[in-house]
């Protein structure tokens, strides 16, 4: 392909990478505005996602994995958990099997909150979807799938880094 044939692809992927960040900040902008009206936390309203995601998926979420995916400690997973329990945004459920296990799944504040705030956008995200054929649907579910592969195992690499150390006290003065 000739450099001047490439350009316009490379407007095209630049277009696709820059709508790709637009998505994450906008997702992230939309995280703030629910977190604030629902006073809670960043980091318990990823948590709440995470447990409704594996809830409506039928995957058991237990504190431990949620502590994993959050990267908090024990403690602070257990804060958060608390938290989302007072609200009724979750529950604790022991396992029928083995009782010492337990399941975290989403209560009925957090089915409200999803209804409330979640419900238009999913609603939005529908009709835009009507909008594409079978075939073209295809694609974008194989294009988000494997993005969404290439963030996981970028994680995971970056998760395996041993953690700088940070500037010290004399260069930060």
């Amino acid at each position: 392909m000739t450099a001047s044939a490439e350009a316009p692809r490379r407007a095209r992927v630049l277009a696709v990478v820059t709508l790709l960040r637009r998505l994450k900040a906008e997702g992230d902008r939309l995280a703030t505005a629910v977190a604030a009206h629902q006073r809670v936390n960043h980091t318990d309203l990823a948590a709440l996602m995470h447990i409704m995601e594996a809830d409506n998926a039928g995957r058991a979420m237990t504190p431990g994995a949620l502590q994993r995916i959050l990267g908090l400690s024990s403690g602070a997973t257990t804060a958060v958990i608390d938290r989302l329990e007072g609200l009724d945004h979750a529950r604790r459920d022991r396992d029928t099997v083995d009782r010492r296990r337990v399941h975290l799944r989403y209560g009925a504040g957090a089915r409200a909150l999803g209804e409330r705030y979640f419900g238009p956008l999913g609603a939005g995200v529908s009709a835009v979807l009507d909008g594409f054929t079978d075939a073209e649907l295809a694609v974008v579910e194989r294009f988000l799938s494997e993005v969404v592969g290439v963030y996981d195992s970028h994680s995971t690499r970056i998760d395996a880094m041993p953690r700088d150390a940070g500037p010290s006290r004399e260069q930060l003065s």
